[in-house]
């Protein structure tokens, strides 16, 4: 059996291992897309991707492959009823990521409602030293205690950062695209009330760019906006308005519609803003889990029981 990996450095830029797969057969390794790698694959049974794009140019030109293991929990880079009429198993990592990406999103909250980075930068401006105080600061800082905040996709992700919000003492209101279900509010009454709103669902043909105008309209004016989900879920030029015209007071975003980020990219003239580069989920345990998953998931193809599966 010969097994590909592509794009490799996003999981494994050398810090982790892919030798427990070479159990299975032979194992390439490729750090990114080039042309070496897609060539390899042609003769390959099973491919392990992160963001290759597998559409059906891909599988004609290699007819060999049987399984196609995503190392993430994101699949919409494969044409998956490509890969359906070609009866081509599809799995993902779908828990690897759960703790670290909440934690991240708490992380960008508490930099929201303190802005750290402002203040260090202020000090090393010699703002600090200007003062007749002990202390100073630029915009009140305030308590997550007693604010509500609002949860957009209510899967493994969302639930994890709705424990965490109540840890802090929160009010957590859920929206999971499903209106009036048990435990839900509508979008609506979301937005209206939640001091921070954050993304945690799919990306989808149906809630693409559905973070838009009205979206952001109906937000407080003193609201916060976060998005570690899928860049393609918000329209950018709506929220640099968002910001730049004061609708929202601030947000942080760690993905844009196009990575790497492109110098066009409206988001880099919003105020306000923080802009992370797609990390929330890069610990080293995380990637360590992805690798282990992937290769349990190889595990029950190759036994004949596939598991977490996609695209079915």
């Amino acid at each position: 059996m010969k097994i590909v990996v592509t794009d490799s450095k996003f999981v494994n830029p050398g810090d982790l291992s892919w030798k427990k797969f070479e159990e299975f057969g032979e194992v390439e390794v490729f750090q990114d897309n080039e042309p070496e790698a897609l060539k390899a694959c042609e003769d390959a049974d099973a491919v392990l991707i992160n963001k290759t794009r597998i559409d059906e140019a891909f599988l004609k030109s290699c007819p060999k492959i049987r399984y196609i293991g995503v190392t993430g929990t994101g699949y919409d880079v494969i044409d998956v009823e490509a890969c359906r009429k070609g009866n081509i198993v599809i799995s993902n990592c779908p828990e690897y990521g759960t703790d670290i990406v909440a934690e991240y999103t708490f992380g960008l909250i508490l930099q929201l409602s303190h802005e750290f980075d402002k203040h260090d930068t202020a000090i090393r401006e010699g703002r600090w030293n200007e003062e007749s105080g002990y202390c100073f600061w630029l915009n009140n800082p305030f308590e997550l205690q007693g604010k509500t905040l609002g949860i957009i996709g209510y899967g493994r992700i969302g639930k994890r950062v709705c424990e965490l919000a109540k840890a802090f003492k929160m009010k957590v209101l859920v929206n999971n695209g499903i209106e009036n279900s048990e435990g839900e509010v509508s979008l609506e009454e979301l937005l209206t009330q939640s001091d921070i709103v954050t993304l945690h669902c799919n990306l989808t043909e149906e809630n693409k760019r559905f973070a838009n105008k009205e979206f952001f309209d109906r937000m407080k004016k003193e609201a916060y906006f976060i998005n570690v989900a899928r860049g393609g879920l918000v329209e950018e030029e709506d929220l640099k308005q968002a910001l730049n015209e004061g609708k929202i007071k601030g947000a942080a975003v760690d993905v844009v519609s196009k990575e790497p980020i492109e110098k066009r990219n409206p988001l880099l003239e919003a105020q306000n803003l923080l802009i992370t580069p797609h990390i929330a989920w890069v610990a080293k345990e995380a990637r360590e889990r992805i690798i282990n998953i992937s290769y349990e998931n190889l595990k029950a193809f190759l036994e004949g029981s596939p598991q977490n599966r996609v695209g079915e």
